[in-house]
């Protein structure tokens, strides 16, 4: 059964927490020295913040009306400096789907939906970022068709 795809709306802010929790958990055990574990309050707080600012773009995927995945978008944009023109695209900030639910075309509907509607904004670029533990979802990205830009390094000088 295809998901049905939706903006998200400020009621929503519960249902995105519950979805995220999946998510950050995955990161929290990942790289514990970059994330930490958080409040519900905290990040319904978060969510209600981006769902009411008009440069933030939220969709829900239900299966059933219950939610089974989201995507996160902010509309970026950079002045031009002496080294870069000036530029603007959508960051696909964050997307998740419920590890029951992965495999099933959810993610590739959500990319969809956000790929369409940032044509239909008028955006020329559609940009993420991963982190390098989580190599399924750079799979999947490569698959829906990005390809990489920029390759971060990081080297540790002590232990947090």
């Amino acid at each position: 059964m295809k998901p049905s795809i939706r903006l998200a709306e400020l009621a929503d802010a519960e249902a995105l927490c519950d979805l995220n929790a999946e998510v950050h958990e995955y990161h929290l055990a990942n790289r514990p020295d970059q994330f930490r574990a958080l409040e519900r309050d905290e990040i319904a707080q978060w969510f209600r913040q981006l769902l009411s600012s008009p440069t933030s773009k939220i969709w829900l995927a239900e299966l059933d009306s219950v939610a089974i995945g989201s995507a996160v978008v902010t509309v970026q944009s950079r002045a031009q400096n002496p080294f870069c023109p000036a530029r603007s695209w959508w960051e696909l900030d964050q997307i998740g789907v419920r590890a029951s639910q992965r495999g099933r075309g959810v993610g590739r509907a959500l990319v969809e939906t956000v790929l369409r509607e940032a044509r239909a904004f008028g955006a020329h670029e559609v940009e993420l970022c991963t982190w390098a533990f989580n190599q399924s979802a750079q799979k999947a990205f490569v698959r829906f068709g990005f390809t990489p830009k920029v390759i971060r390094y990081q080297l540790r000088l002590r232990n947090p």
